[in-house]
């Protein structure tokens, strides 16, 4: 596969991947239910009325990535029961100077719970993050990982736990291994799976469906 088919592959897999980052393990059911309208006389056919308040939060069952499956599974806890399980205390690590050096095992060991976006008009996993997170959000952070370009110009890049071949989007990587990077010197060029340790600052992606569940802005080697 040559450079420019997997540019190509690379697009339309994001686009699938921010777009619709994980979808709620229950489509299939809602596929048959769809299809089951399709055939269904017109007058039969009855459209659902769309919500009009905004994301929202349409159960509280969280989920967690299980590496033997590979898969989102139900973990049997409330987000409330999550949030007093991890207590408030803040690793050592994170109250020192900037920037903070963080791992991708601290980056995925989170929860996910469904929520519906008004954006995209569906229902998807959504970010539950600890405590220990929450304390660096907005601060300098440095990870090391593999770099994947999305296009040509370099304008939409992720910074990977695992190379092209292994992320989530079209591997079985947990969908909190990829984070959306944008350069600090937007002149910079990559190749596909360059290995670089960067540094920038790390936001936490509560409410937006088109990136993924981290943002590293003002990115740089270093």
């Amino acid at each position: 596969m040559n450079s420019k088919t997997n540019i190509l592959l690379a697009r339309i897999l994001v686009i699938t991947a921010i777009g619709g980052v994980i979808v709620f393990q229950g489509c299939g059911a809602e596929s048959a239910a769809s299809q089951s309208e399709t055939v269904a006389a017109p007058e039969e056919v009855v459209e659902k009325e769309k919500p009009n308040t905004g994301n929202y939060f349409t159960e509280d069952t969280l989920y967690r990535w299980n590496e033997q499956i590979y898969d989102l599974v139900p973990v049997g806890q409330t987000t409330e029961q999550y949030q007093q399980q991890l207590g408030t205390e803040i690793p050592a690590a994170y109250s020192g100077a900037e920037p903070i050096e963080i791992t991708w095992e601290e980056l995925m060991d989170i929860r996910f719970r469904l929520r519906y976006y008004t954006e995209v008009d569906m229902e998807m996993l959504a970010p539950v993050f600890p405590q220990a997170l929450k304390a660096i959000d907005g601060k300098r952070v440095t990870i090391t990982g593999f770099i994947i370009p999305f296009d040509e110009e370099q304008e939409l890049l992720a910074l990977s736990a695992n190379p092209f071949a292994a992320c989530f989007f079209c591997g079985r990587a947990s969908p909190a291994s990829v984070i959306s990077m944008y350069l600090k010197n937007s002149g910079k060029r990559y190749k596909m799976d360059d290995f670089k340790k960067l540094s920038g600052i790390l936001h936490l992606n509560l409410d937006n469906p088109n990136e993924f569940y981290y943002v590293l802005r003002d990115a740089e080697e270093g």
